[in-house]
């Protein structure tokens, strides 16, 4: 997969430290009710002012529901690639095609710059396409490769 077309995911600082600030931020609004309207309000009240405000929803991607767009003529940049020869310290552009994948998802959106793990080291790469209030959207892959490459090599990178 060409990454030139992606941007990097997962690459903000750790999920555990963002979520340990979100939790003190939490604890902080619960803090700051005053005790009127604590003994005021049912257990539900509070629960839901609380939940619609700081609820962090995880991202599910609906694998069924992506969609394809048909394959385009590129240039393909093989420098570095195993199996293909660059002459000199420039780029190596041969045919190639691309594809673009647009996979629906819902969630918070701020998930998907954290890195769920200090030592994570695996690279993701896709465009997030987020709607306005963030909760929904549509990640894009795109993916190119040369012509000499089969075919099923594009589902293999997906």
């Amino acid at each position: 997969m060409s990454h030139r077309e992606n941007s990097p995911l997962f690459t903000k600082d750790n999920l555990r430290d963002a979520l340990d600030q979100h939790h003190a931020r939490i604890q902080a609004k619960v803090d700051s009710i005053s005790r009127e309207q604590f003994q005021a309000s049912t257990d539900q009240q509070l629960f839901e002012h609380l939940h619609d405000t700081f609820l962090v929803s995880p991202i599910v991607l609906h694998e069924e529901q992506a969609t394809m767009k048909p394959p385009e003529d590129t240039f393909v940049d093989v420098s570095g690639w195993a199996h293909y020869v660059s002459i000199g310290d420039g780029p190596a552009p041969v045919k190639g095609v691309r594809v673009r994948v647009h996979i629906p998802w819902v969630g918070d959106d701020a998930l998907w710059k954290w890195s769920p793990d200090p030592m994570w080291t695996i690279s993701a790469w896709g465009n997030v396409i987020a709607s306005e209030n963030g909760n929904y959207g549509t990640l894009e892959l795109v993916i190119s490769q040369p012509n000499q490459e089969p075919a099923h090599r594009v589902r293999e990178t997906l």
